[in-house]
């Protein structure tokens, strides 16, 4: 996916139609270098995107970056702006060259972009310190076969370390790491290395944590990995494995050929589809959306992308609550309760209107909306497996996209 530069004069009218106040591109430059300098996140707000990334995080999480970079032996000195004027790279972002000097270092430059509002979106240094590089080319390093549950989830068979016993780890994008039942860890001889906390749709824990571990994906050796032991896992499988894999790798899953190809990070040609922005704040992916529940209009939202979840589409309590949702002529067709982090949350299920994201509309989709609970989850709802099949996606974690592309399943009438 190679970067195309526009004459900045020809879109310059698009910008200017609708849009908040422009930031001057050198006090922006000038504030992310005293940021540097003082290494203090809080002056980065202000002059930063909402989705200002660093390797696979947005903010705020992207701040966590920024402080391993400018707490490195090896400091930033300055950072000077090189151009006179942005450069458009399209209709939504902007590239400006800057120097900079690090200590006992000859001075370099690199390529700092900007929103429409001239805020910061990424810079490709900062990218580059964490292994990624946006513009080598990307290979594809290995294709893994999956199955697919009875619910729809995605199942991945790996094997740990030097143990030959084959177990099935469950896809979930909406865990930032792996974990697995505490008894099969027992019975694989895993070690506890000691506690740390996780996040998950729904909150946080602290969970115990075995290190070091070698998954092998098919011919694919993933090193060094952690691993969370939980008490119980979903009946029918050993374990769970999340970000981590789209952490290291563009991740495709193929449910028409039921595949998984991985590939190295860089330049990236997509299939024909929907190339739908997301956030990842809370190392969680997160996609915008707007709800018409019951043909009264439609209330934005912000969710999760969730194989984990076995829904279409979920709303949290408290953004059921803030939009009255169940107070405005929903008509639940069924209840039941769901569970996260151990604690059941009552949710009512049925149909909407209409759902939009990005250029697509489904209608009649079916949604189910939690009341009674206050979730912490970063996001106002999750979208599940059961959206998620009707589309062979690919996440990109270093560009922020998500790309669908319909497959088979997705002329199935909605539920």
């Amino acid at each position: 996916m190679k970067i195309k530069l526009l004459a900045f004069s020809l879109l310059l009218p698009a910008w200017l139609c609708g849009q908040t106040k422009q930031l001057p591109v050198a006090e922006v430059i000038s504030g992310l270098e005293k940021a540097v300098l003082q290494k203090d996140t809080s002056l980065l707000n202000g002059i930063v995107a909402p989705n200002f990334g660093i390797t696979t995080y947005t903010w705020p999480a992207s701040g966590r970056s920024f402080l391993q970079i400018v707490n490195r032996p090896q400091q930033i000195e300055s950072i000077q702006l090189v151009s006179k004027e942005p450069v458009a790279v399209n209709a939504e972002k902007k590239m400006v060259t800057v120097t900079i000097r690090e200590k006992n270092k000859e001075p370099f430059q690199t390529h700092v972009f900007l929103n429409a509002n001239n805020e910061l979106l990424y810079v490709d240094f900062f990218d580059q310190l964490f292994g990624k590089n946006r513009y080598a080319k990307s290979e594809l390093v290995a294709s893994v076969p999956f199955t697919v549950d009875e619910g729809g989830s995605i199942i991945l068979t790996i094997r740990l370390n030097d143990r030959s016993t084959p177990l099935r780890f469950m896809f979930d994008s909406g865990a930032d790491g792996m974990a697995i039942s505490k008894s099969r860890a027992e019975e694989l001889g895993l070690e506890v290395a000691g506690e740390q906390n996780t996040t998950v749709v729904g909150g946080s824990m602290n969970i115990s944590l075995s290190v070091g571990n070698t998954v092998h994906l098919d011919t694919l050796k993933l090193l060094n990995q952690s691993i969370a032991l939980f008490e119980k896992m979903r009946e029918g499988i050993d374990g769970l494995i999340g970000l981590n894999v789209a952490k290291q790798f563009i991740t495709k899953f193929d449910f028409d050929e039921k595949k998984l190809s991985l590939y190295t990070y860089g330049e990236y040609v997509y299939e024909k589809g929907e190339a739908i922005a997301i956030t990842v704040p809370n190392n969680i992916p997160v996609i915008s959306g707007s709800l018409d529940l019951t043909g009264n209009g439609y209330v934005d939202g912000n969710f999760a992308f969730d194989t984990g979840a076995k829904f279409y589409l979920l709303g949290f309590s408290p953004f059921v609550r803030k939009n009255k949702l169940l107070v405005g002529g929903f008509k639940p067709e069924s209840q039941m309760s769901t569970i996260s982090l151990g604690k059941a949350t009552p949710t009512f299920n049925g149909h909407c209107v209409d759902f939009k994201v990005h250029t697509m509309n489904l209608k009649n989709m079916p949604v189910s909306l939690q009341a009674g609970s206050n979730w912490d989850s970063g996001a106002d709802g999750s979208l599940g497996i059961k959206f998620i099949s009707r589309y062979n996606f690919t996440i990109n974690l270093l560009d922020k996209i998500i790309h669908l592309v319909p497959n088979n399943r997705h002329d199935l009438p909605v539920e």
